[in-house]
């Protein structure tokens, strides 16, 4: 029995350093079929460059936008079964495989166990609290990456455009809602940087959050960009 096409989506905004070992890990999961999907969106860097000899069919475009990346990148893919996966988060090698295998009919999407790049105490106890929220079913959002089969993708109409932040959390529970159950894998996992704890600290970022979270309780669209870290 042929295995399905997955198609793997990777938003990229100036990605040079990371895209090359993102994509590598993708190839490295052994997964027999396969496609590869980069969005350099407003990109003023080697990323298309890099992406494209890494292997990757590659979409450009000047327009800046998770979510229109996302959207752009599926809608120019090929799978049946769709991966988004941020830019600098690595896959581990059973992953696709495994979401395949546990992935049904009755699944609307499915997210996955994240590691964070560093072995700081702080980062490994935040990731792991983001498991626990994810595997109690008390908040249901991305960590880097999101799974789901293109007719779930074509039903909830993509991700939401009108919004800069918290557009993947809005596609995952739009999804789970609507259309089927929500998954959590955690027998594999992603590594994800940490650079933006690093970068703005840890307490700010998780302050940032739980900012956003009680908007989105409370329903506010926020159009304001996520800041970038590069």
């Amino acid at each position: 029995m042929t295995a399905p096409l997955v198609s793997v989506v990777i938003p990229a905004m100036n990605e040079e350093d990371y895209i090359a070992k993102t994509i590598r890990s993708v190839t490295n999961t052994g997964y027999p079929n396969l496609e590869i999907v980069v969005v350099a969106n407003g990109c003023s860097d080697d990323t298309a460059k890099i992406a494209r000899s890494s292997g990757a069919k590659v979409i450009s475009t000047k327009q800046r936008g998770i979510a229109l990346a996302r959207n752009m990148g599926a809608r120019k893919s090929k799978g049946e079964l769709l991966m988004f996966l941020d830019a600098d988060t690595l896959v581990s090698k059973h992953l696709i495989s495994e979401l395949v295998r546990t992935y049904t009919k009755k699944t609307a999407v499915s997210v996955c166990k994240v590691k964070p790049d560093n072995k700081k105490v702080i980062a490994r106890v935040l990731m792991a609290l983001k498991g626990h929220f994810l595997l109690l079913n008390l908040y249901r959002y991305s960590n880097g990456m999101i799974f789901c089969s293109r007719r779930i993708f074509d039903k909830v109409g993509g991700f939401p455009e009108d919004v800069k932040v918290r557009e993947d959390g809005i596609f995952v529970r739009t999804a789970a809602r609507y259309y089927g159950n929500f998954k959590y894998v955690h027998k594999s996992h992603v590594v994800t940087s940490m650079r933006r704890y690093e970068r703005t600290g840890y307490l700010g970022v998780i302050f940032f959050w739980i900012k956003e979270w009680l908007l989105g309780k409370a329903g506010v669209k926020k159009k304001d960009e996520y800041p970038v870290v590069r």
